[in-house]
């Protein structure tokens, strides 16, 4: 049986969406949890400030489309954040938390995932933190591991963990592959 909340709601919202990455995931999964046995408008409240959240990890954010697609009624709403929840999955490679959903919603979103087959890249950018895409700008423009951290004040070590996840994310592995997608996209 689920626990009784306790705290206001604004309290509950400010606690899911402030702090770390940890409290961020398990504010996700419990408005998974809580859209599935049908207490909507709390999976709602949970969920919907997640989607706001800059620079969301992956997981996180397809969990939050995910509750939220399933708090949902309108047929129409729900069918477009599942289609966004697939691309971010796809994107990032991350599709465990489609295991989460009822069969109905489940099959829709392999619907999605077959249509996003040949996803256009470009998502893959939409990913990125806001951090990632300045180092994948001047990795782009030549720019070695060194000077990128020169120019943004950080250490060469921030970099190379950026750049690894940016490769992730964008289905690349190395820095030629890199500049090529990037010149071929050019993301606005």
């Amino acid at each position: 049986m689920e626990p009784v909340h306790r705290s206001p709601p604004e309290v509950r919202l400010r606690a899911a969406t402030a702090g770390g990455v940890l409290r961020r995931l398990s504010a996700s999964v419990r408005a998974v949890r809580l859209g599935r046995l049908g207490r909507h408008g709390l999976a709602r409240q949970i969920a919907e400030p997640l989607l706001r959240v800059d620079g969301s990890r992956p997981r996180i954010l397809v969990l939050a489309l995910l509750a939220t697609a399933l708090a949902t009624d309108a047929r129409d709403r729900r069918s477009a954040l599942l289609e966004e929840a697939v691309g971010v999955a796809h994107a990032s490679r991350s599709y465990s938390a489609f295991t989460t959903l009822p069969d109905d919603l489940r099959a829709e979103a392999a619907a999605h995932l077959r249509r996003q087959r040949v996803m256009p890249l470009a998502a893959g950018f939409a990913t990125l933190t806001a951090r990632e895409r300045i180092v994948v700008e001047h990795a782009a423009a030549g720019a070695s591991v060194p000077e990128i951290a020169a120019a943004l004040g950080v250490s060469q070590n921030t970099v190379k963990s950026q750049l690894r996840s940016a490769y992730r994310k964008l289905g690349v592995s190395t820095r030629a592959e890199l500049v090529r997608l990037h010149r071929r996209l050019r993301p606005e």
